[in-house]
Formats: C-alpha cells, structure tokens, sequence
C-alpha cells in the first residue's frame, strides 16, 4: 500500500484537508494543527501552504478589541512566502469574558443590575469594525458562560447554573433587548446580505430564548449549535473521590467500607459544584478526613479550616451520608467553618 507522500498530490492535499480545524481562535495566532502539518516533511510541507490558500475555518473572536485591532488573519511562512488563510465565516463569542460571579447572581437572584450589558454594548460598537468583502457568514456564540468555565471539553457544559434551565432563562432573557440590537445592526452593517446565525452550547429549555430573540428582531433567526439536557450534561462525580480514598499507593485501604454508602442527591450534587469551582482535590481531601473521623476510637470532635458555601455545604452533605455525625458552621461571615462531632447514643437506646 503507497503511503501518503506517494500519492497524487491532489489527492494528498484532500486528506490533508480534512486535518484543518474548521474553527480558528484569534487570540491563538496560528493553528497546532497547521503548524504540526508544516513540520512533517518538505512534500507535506509544500501541499499544506497551498491548502492555507483555500483555508476557511470560522474565526472566533473572543472581545470586540479584536475587531478594531483589525489583526483577524495571520500569515504563515513557508519557504519564504507567505500564505493567509480564506476570512469569510466569524463568530463572536458574546460572553467569551464574562464574570462568573455575575452570572451566577443573575441566574440564582434576578438581579437585572449583574447582567452583562456592557460586553454587548462594546460588540455593538465594534459592529463598523466588522470586515465586509469576501464575508458570507457571521455568528454570534451564545453559551452563557465565560470561556474558563467551557475548556478543555468543548461540548461539557460544568457549572451548575447552566444545568438549571430556569436560572439560565434568567441570564439570558436580560441580554434579549442587547443582543437582538446587536443583530440587527450586523444585518444593517451588510445591508441584509449576511444572515445571522446563532451557536454555542445551551440547555434545551434555552429554545424560549431563541424564539424571544426572534419575536424582537423580526428575523428568522437560526441556532446551530449544541443542545444539553439534564441527562447529557456532564460533571465531576463523586463516585472519583471514593476511588481516591479507598485506594492507596495502589492498595485498597481500610477505608474500604466507603464504597457502600448511598450517596444523597445533594451530595453528589454538592461534590459537582466543588469540583467546578477547581477545589476537587480539597473535597477528597474532605471525604476522606470525615471517614477517617468515623473510625478514629480516640477523636470525637473535628474542625475544618475556614471555606466558601459550596465547600461546607459538601462538608455537610458528606457528614449526614457517612452516618453517626452531626456538623454545625460557626464563624463570623467570611470566616466560616463547619465543625464535626460525633453522635452519643443515649443510654439503653437502640
């Protein structure tokens, strides 16, 4: 069987196509997978910068001052030429910097005032900026949370407002009025020859805001991107912890007994939102301490060290699971922390 080098060039640089990104960051000047491509050999070299001609992922850009910086296309050297890609598909990732504590605001309290208004407002600006020749595509990325919260796992959707399709409702029906102006004024900017099409990653339940934004803008507006349940969404579980106490240095430890607890929802749930807030390794670390606490014949009282709501709230969860524990918080505001006791049984009780 010939390898690749020894087919027909035309038929090298279709497969080779097919190893493009269809989506390019701007903020990443120049493609992993371009570069590698260029630095296999000089036959392979040579085929890639001639794909980079015919090139056309969907530019992604992450804040309006890209726009107006105006460096959307970077060119790549081979032999001494330069080679650009094709601009003719961008999309503009709304809330690509959004604050999560904003967010989370507006999902749990309705608090008009945390929105983002400002962030649509400076794409709203940066419309003018927007190229014109050569463009046939133009979306606007929807997913209402901040970049951090996307990566690396393009289609996981990690924190929990997201999964909640009320508080995420909320989100977005604030941004309703901004982005359906910020809609129709790209459609003014190409004079109604570009259609504009939604993407991103939203709960179904999002669909009521797709159709508001319809009912707005008067435009057919199309979503393209990927739909999430309850059931698809995925989140740490706390089934990794387990794992992680039981076993150690490679052999199953003494705390073996862990695995049959019946975890509660509120458990699980409590372990997943830790997780997301990049604390995973502090809720083993808090899982394992507790179960240890259970065992010990000497200790009958433990003290956490100060910690945020998500990760007392697992404390808590975790102490009722396991059994034979009463927890309380104390602390000035800010401060706070939860202290574990263990429960005496009355005398002649069952």
């Amino acid at each position: 069987m010939p390898s690749l080098v020894h087919l027909p060039a035309e038929l090298r640089q279709r497969i080779l196509g097919f190893a493009l990104p269809d989506v390019h960051t701007i903020c990443n000047c120049f493609s992993r997978e371009v570069l590698s491509l260029l630095h296999i050999n000089h036959r392979l070299r040579a085929d890639t910068a001639e794909l980079i001609r015919h090139w056309s992922p969907v530019h992604y850009l992450s804040n309006a001052g890209q726009l107006r910086s105006g460096a959307l296309l970077h060119s790549y050297s081979v032999n001494d030429q330069l080679y650009t890609p094709t601009l003719q598909r961008i999309c503009l990732d709304l809330f690509h910097d959004a604050d999560i504590d904003d967010i989370r605001y507006t999902c749990h309290y309705l608090r008009s005032n945390q929105s983002h208004p400002e962030i649509i407002d400076t794409w709203t600006d940066a419309v003018p900026a927007l190229p014109i020749d050569n463009i046939s595509e133009v979306y606007l990325d929807i997913t209402p949370a901040p970049y951090f919260r996307r990566m690396p796992y393009a289609h996981r959707v990690f924190a929990y407002p997201w999964l909640k399709a009320q508080r995420v409702r909320n989100f977005l029906e604030y941004h309703t009025v901004d982005v359906g102006g910020l809609i129709l004024k790209i459609h003014a900017h190409y004079g109604d020859r570009i259609q504009v099409k939604l993407t991103g990653t939203l709960h179904v339940k999002g669909q009521s805001y797709i159709d508001a934004l319809r009912r707005w803008t008067g435009v057919e507006l199309e979503y393209v991107g990927f739909w999430i349940t309850n059931h698809d969404a995925r989140f740490a579980k706390i089934g990794t912890a387990v794992t992680q106490v039981v076993m150690r240095k490679g052999l199953r430890s003494r705390l073996t007994w862990v695995e049959d607890i019946k975890w509660s929802k509120e458990a699980r749930w409590a372990y997943a939102k830790v997780a997301d807030s990049g604390e995973e390794q502090c809720a083993i670390n808090d899982l394992k301490e507790l179960a240890e606490f259970k065992m010990d014949g000497k200790k009958d009282k433990i003290k956490f060290a100060p910690a945020r709501p998500e990760r007392r709230a697992f404390q808590h969860r975790v102490a009722s699971d396991i059994g034979g524990l009463k927890t309380e918080s104390e602390g000035e505001e800010g401060e706070r922390f939860v202290v574990v006791r263990k429960v005496i049984e009355e005398a002649g009780q069952e």
